[in-house]
């Protein structure tokens, strides 16, 4: 067996035998071609209407002839990169004695399958020589997985072990959900947990490597914690050829190996035996009994979780705790079992947490508290959803809302604010007491009501690279469908409203900076310079009628948002298939239109079901890994530098061995 080392990066295991030598055409050539993403890996530029590979601009292209002198890289323009649409040409050299080397952006590499798609470095013998790159957490095999799972939290009222203890607080439907003309509107569904199982859920993340999701506790009025309390992870995993509540832990008083400082995910107060008390919780047998759940009014999003995110690359689970404003990482690499029930000891070497009020970089909000939700974590990056709450001047124009991004191997580096965005759509402060909104305290007689607060809920990129921004209602967590008013003694009911939007940020790859609602960031035919995403046409005849969660789908050109009343309005308004309903719509990211939409439920007039008062959670698919492959190309190094010039053979036959574990 030979062993065989050099300095190059190794980027492809397949050996490419190139006969350089053996070339007798002299001609000057001119090398052309596009840098892709390749989201599916199958080294091909895919171009059709239901999955699309984009060109990648700003890629660094170096091309050198057999001499090692520099050729000229450019396009219409000039300039050594690739264009806008990822096109590159070299001028001069000689076909087969041109080295070609790209120098890629941070978080991508080739793509699967270079031996079509090309790797980083090549030495092209034909005119055309595209490439392929991907980022391993965009990767979607649309054969193998042509219409992959989505995973959803539900929620019912009352306890995880009351009223609605064996209804489904997690489903499972699938992607391809038909058109606006042939709606889903009763899709397929499958229950993945129950309520007794993980209890109110709503953060969300995919392990794609162990193929498992982990869902982390969140604190939704009405509805119940689930067995693991206030810091409860739920691990959902693969049974047989289903998914099902597979394992849990609990983070709450767990103190991190980086600080002595315990994590504490904060408290509220329930009742559930007396009726009559104000902060009373159904935990009987009525899943229509209403409940007033008061505590847990003022501190929805303040006590939880967030958001929740993996890092495939490092195997850890990202959390927002709301409590104490913090971001906790958790090594997930040990199996389900381990994880289960894991005690405090077990969980300290594992876990860290991070500050991010007074960290670098955060801004100011002195009208109020910052508030953390939503978070993704991309290329090697995090991304951070907070906002200005306003709740100490309760003057909705000091409300604002920000994205930060950090370093996720550096969190206690700080933090960049990448984008502030504006109060586009008039939200208000955050309410704390039902006296902050302004809005009536009896004769409601279940009329829906509405106050806007935004929380910056989830995160995700299109494939261009731009960013799309789910905001949640807050109110809507605070909130339930024909239940108590949040007041001490009163017993009026109400049903809540809780639209929001979602929005996209356009990024500019020659300033490398982030833009929302301007005239360079492009809208649809007759939108706003504010608006992307058409949300109009709800099942009530309104707009905005997000829910605060999204999925992408690389390649497919269609974003999946949780909202309310997901059947186009066609002036059935009232009827329980259109009204209080709530499912999914797909909208193109292309153009913003809506293509899909799906009804996971509808809600008769009792308090069981949410209606508009946000009755589903986080989204994710259930996508493969990328497959990994590696290797190298053997050559004579001439002039022993460790690169392989244009002039350097490669050398065919060697006998390549891979060992595993050795």
């Amino acid at each position: 067996m030979m062993k065989y080392n050099n300095s190059l990066r190794l980027q492809q295991f397949v050996l490419l035998v190139l006969f350089l030598l053996g070339i007798k055409t002299a001609s000057l050539a001119q090398v052309s071609g596009v840098v892709f993403k390749d989201f599916n890996a199958n080294g091909i530029k895919d171009n059709s209407s239901t999955f699309n590979e984009v060109g990648v601009p700003r890629v660094i292209v170096k091309a050198t002839n057999s001499s090692g002198t520099l050729l000229t890289v450019n396009y219409t323009g000039g300039g050594s990169f690739t264009n806008t649409t990822g096109g590159y040409a070299v001028t001069g050299g000689v076909l087969g004695q041109i080295r070609l080397e790209f120098v890629l952006p941070d978080g991508y590499t080739f793509a699967s399958n270079g031996t079509l798609g090309g790797t980083t470095v090549m030495f092209p013998v034909i005119a055309t020589q595209n490439l392929g790159i991907n980022a391993p957490e965009d990767y979607w095999n649309n054969t193998l997985q042509a219409d992959p799972t989505i995973l959803i939290p539900h929620y019912n009222n009352g306890t995880y072990d009351g009223p609605g203890k064996l209804e489904p607080s997690i489903y499972s439907i699938t992607n391809n959900q038909g058109s606006l003309t042939t709606a889903s509107m009763t899709p397929v569904k499958n229950t993945v947990a129950t309520q007794q199982q993980v209890g109110a859920v709503w953060g969300e993340a995919r392990d794609k490597k162990a193929d498992r999701f982990f869902f982390s506790s969140v604190l939704k009025r009405h509805v119940g914690l689930g067995p693991k309390g206030v810091g409860g992870i739920y691990i959902i995993g693969k049974q047989l050829s289903s998914y099902a509540s597979v394992g849990s832990f609990d983070l709450q008083g767990v103190e991190p190996s980086n600080t002595t400082t315990l994590i504490d995910l904060g408290t509220v107060f329930r009742n559930t035996t007396n009726m009559a008390d104000d902060n009373y919780i159904p935990n009987g047998t009525n899943l229509a009994q209403p409940g007033r759940d008061l505590d847990a009014f003022a501190k929805v999003g303040k006590v939880a979780f967030g958001d929740i995110d993996i890092d495939d690359a490092t195997n850890r689970l990202f959390a927002i705790n709301l409590n104490q404003r913090t971001i906790i990482t958790v090594d997930i690499s040990g199996t389900t079992t381990a994880l289960n029930n894991a005690s405090a000891a077990t969980l300290k070497p594992l876990t860290k947490s991070y500050n991010i009020i007074g960290a670098a970089g955060i801004p100011a909000c002195s009208t109020g508290e910052l508030r953390p939700w939503g978070l993704k974590i991309y290329k090697g990056r995090g991304y951070l959803g907070v906002v200005c709450d306003a709740s100490n001047t309760q003057v909705a124009s000091d409300f604002k809302a920000y994205i930060l991004s950090f370093d996720i191997n550096n969190i206690g580096g700080g933090f960049t604010t990448e984008l502030t965005i504006n109060n586009y759509t008039n939200y208000k402060a955050w309410a704390n007491t039902w006296a902050n909104t302004g809005l009536p305290t009896s004769g409601n007689g279940g009329n829906a009501l509405s106050w806007r607060q935004m929380v910056l809920s989830d995160i995700d990129f299109d494939e261009d690279g731009n960013m799309i921004i789910a905001s949640l209602n807050r109110f809507g967590m605070q909130m339930g469908y024909f239940n108590y008013i949040p007041v001490a003694g009163n017993t009026d009911l109400v049903q809540a409203k809780a639209y929001s939007d979602i929005f996209k940020a356009c990024y500019d790859y020659t300033t490398q900076s982030w833009s929302i609602g301007t005239a360079s960031c492009p809208t649809p035919a007759g939108g706003s310079t504010s608006e992307f995403y058409n949300q109009d046409q709800a099942g009530d005849g309104t707009d905005e009628s997000g829910n605060g969660a999204i999925a992408k789908l690389m390649g497919s050109q269609q974003v999946v948002n949780i909202v309310s009343d997901p059947y186009p309005a066609i002036g059935f308004l009232n009827d329980p298939q259109y009204y209080s309903t709530g499912g999914l719509n797909w909208y193109s990211t292309f153009d913003g239109s809506k293509k899909a939409t799906a009804r996971l439920f509808d809600t008769p007039n009792t308090v069981e079901r949410f209606g508009k008062a946000i009755g589903l959670g986080d989204i994710e698919f259930n996508l493969m890994p990328q497959q990994l492959e590696i290797g190298n190309r053997v050559f004579t190094d001439s002039d022993n530098d460790g690169l392989q010039d244009a002039s350097e053979a490669g050398i065919n036959g060697i006998v390549v061995e891979l060992w595993q574990g050795a």
